[in-house]
């Protein structure tokens, strides 16, 4: 399994996403986003390419339950988590983060 990293701003989207799930519904929400984002990152670093390369060679993991996705890049030897954004969020919001 490969070692992954956050972006700042990668963290301050989880931050803030479940921040909004334990205002809107409590620990039990907050909690739940929180586990299934840690299984989307698991299936991440056991297998980087499940998910198809897209724009700027970023892959997108989504959330099952939850309308966020996990923008990713492999950058040998290790997963650099990009973006977790919510899908109503302008598209290519997090192409500064690239730099």
């Amino acid at each position: 399994m490969k070692p992954h990293i956050f972006l700042p701003d990668a963290e301050e989207d989880v931050r803030l996403a479940r921040d909004y799930y334990y205002d809107v519904g409590g620990i039990e929400l907050y909690q739940r986003f929180g586990e299934e984002l840690a299984q989307v990152i698991e299936r991440i670093r056991e297998n980087p390419e499940m998910y198809a390369k897209e724009d700027f060679g970023i892959r997108y993991a989504p959330l099952n339950k939850f309308p966020y996705a996990v923008m990713y890049r492999d950058l040998q030897p290790l997963i650099q988590i990009i973006a977790v954004a919510q899908h109503r969020r302008r598209p290519h919001f997090w192409q500064r983060r690239l730099s």
